[in-house]
C-alpha cells in the first residue's frame, strides 16, 4: 500500500484511463470538498483501496465518465461543523455529482458503474453544537445527464443518537434524474433512504433488488424510505421506481411529505407448477390476471416448472394511489389469488391426466371466460 495521512485532501487524478489501486488514504478534511481521492479522469478504475479518513469524505466523481469504483473499503464518519458550513454539513463516502445537467451534456456525470465495496458509515449528533445538523452518507447521489450503476455493495449505517436530527443515509438523493440502484444489501439502525432530498427533486430513480436489513442494536422500528422535504417545493420524488426489493426485520414503509410524489412499487411473483406426485410440470400454460381481471402474463413454465413475472402492487401521482393487486393466477382448471405486497412464490398442483370436468369459476377478463356472462 502507499500511504496518504493528513492534508486537505490526498489524490486529484486527471488522467483518462488511470488506474488507482492498493492505496491507504487517510485524509483530515476541514475544508468542503476536499475528498481523499478526486476522480477526474475519465474511463479510469479505482479498487482495492482503504478510505479511512480522520475527518472528511472519501471520493467524488464530478462530471465525469466511465469510471469504475470497485472493490474498495471506506470508513466515514459525521463530521463537526466547518468555518463553511455550520448549520448543516455532509460528510460523504462518494459524492456522484453534475447538479442539473442537462441529459447527455459533456459536462455531464455518466456512464460511472460502483461495484462490490464495502462501506461503513457512522452518525452521530454532535452535542456541543444543538443547531448543528450533520449528516453522513454511503452515496451523495446528485446526477442528471445520464445513467450510472450502483451495485452488489455491503452498506453498514450506524446512527449513535437516532433520536436526535442527526443524519446518517445508505443513499442521499437529491438534484437527480435517473440512477440504477439494485443488489446491494443494507444494513441500518435508522431509515437508510432520502428520495428528493433537501438538496432537490428525484426523477426516474430505480431502486431494485436491494436487501434491507434491521440492525440488531436499532432501538425502534422506521420506515426504509423518506421521501420529499416539506421545507422546499422543489424536493419532490417524480416517477420513482422501488423493485422487489428485500427485508429483513423490517417492513416496506415510505415516510413521504404531502407534496405531489410519483412513484410504482413492484414485487416478483413467482409460479410453481406440480403435478399430483409432486413433480414439476413445464411446458404448462400459466396466465395472470390483475385486480382488473386484466391479463398481464400468459406464459408457459420452464424447464423447472416455474414462472417469474414482476408486478406492480400499486402506483401513486399525488392523492391517487392506484391498485394493481390482488393478482388471479390460472393454472388449468387451478386459480389462486395473490396480495401482493412482498416477493412471493407460490406453488399450485394441477392434474395432468384425465378431464375435470368441475372447473372453478374463471376470473373476469381472462380469454377463456367467454360466454359465462360477468359476476
Amino acid at each position: 500500500f502507499s500511504e496518504f495521512y493528513g492534508g486537505q485532501g490526498c489524490l486529484v487524478f486527471k488522467g483518462k484511463h488511470s488506474l488507482i489501486h492498493h492505496n491507504h488514504f487517510i485524509n483530515r478534511q476541514t475544508v468542503t470538498n476536499h475528498y481523499c481521492v478526486m476522480a477526474m479522469g475519465d474511463s479510469s478504475m479505482v479498487f482495492e483501496n482503504r478510505f479511512e479518513p480522520e475527518i472528511g469524505s472519501g471520493l467524488e466523481i464530478f462530471r465525469h465518465k466511465h469510471i469504475e469504483i470497485f472493490n474498495n473499503l471506506f470508513r466515514i464518519n459525521a463530521a463537526p461543523p466547518s468555518c463553511e458550513y455550520h448549520v448543516h454539513y455532509s460528510t460523504n463516502a462518494i459524492r456522484v455529482a453534475d447538479y442539473g445537467s442537462e441529459p447527455g451534456s459533456p459536462r455531464g456525470c455518466f456512464g460511472n458503474r460502483i461495484y462490490n465495496n464495502k462501506f461503513y458509515i457512522g452518525g452521530k449528533k454532535f452535542k456541543q453544537y444543538p443547531d448543528y445538523i450533520p449528516m453522513a452518507s454511503a452515496f451523495f447521489f446528485s446526477t442528471s445527464a445520464g445513467e450510472n450503476y450502483i451495485f452488489g455493495n455491503e452498506i453498514y449505517i450506524h446512527q449513535e443518537d437516532p433520536e436526535t436530527d442527526a443524519e446518517a443515509y445508505a443513499f442521499y438523493i437529491g438534484n437527480a434524474r435517473g440512477g440504477q440502484i439494485y443488489n446491494n444489501l443494507i444494513t441500518s439502525n435508522v431509515t437508510p433512504i432520502w428520495v428528493a432530498c433537501g438538496y432537490g427533486s428525484a426523477t426516474a430513480t430505480v431502486i431494485a433488488g436491494n436487501k434491507f436489513i434491521k440492525s440488531p442494536d436499532a432501538e425502534s422500528d422506521f420506515p426504509v424510505i423518506r421521501m420529499g422535504w416539506i421545507e422546499s417545493e422543489r424536493s419532490l420524488a417524480k416517477d420513482i421506481e422501488f423493485r422487489s426489493n428485500e427485508f429483513e426485520g423490517l417492513d416496506f414503509k415510505i415516510d413521504a411529505t404531502d407534496q405531489h410524489h410519483s412513484y410504482s412499487i413492484y414485487w416478483t411473483m413467482t409460479v410453481s407448477v406440480k403435478d399430483k406426485m409432486g413433480k414439476e410440470v413445464p411446458g404448462a400454460k400459466v396466465s395472470m390476471l390483475d385486480i382488473n381481471g386484466e391479463e398481464v402474463l400468459s406464459q408457459n413454465t420452464d424447464d423447472n416448472g416455474t414462472v417469474s413475472s414482476e408486478l406492480p402492487e400499486y402506483k401513486v401521482d399525488g392523492t391517487l394511489i392506484t391498485d394493481l393487486s390482488p393478482y388471479t393466477v390460472i393454472v388449468k382448471n387451478q386459480q389462486k389469488k395473490v396480495f401482493l405486497n412482498s416477493n412471493q412464490e407460490i406453488s399450485i398442483t394441477i392434474s395432468t391426466t384425465g378431464h375435470t370436468s368441475q372447473m372453478p369459476p374463471l376470473a373476469s377478463g381472462h380469454p377463456s371466460y367467454g360466454d359465462q356472462g360477468k359476476n
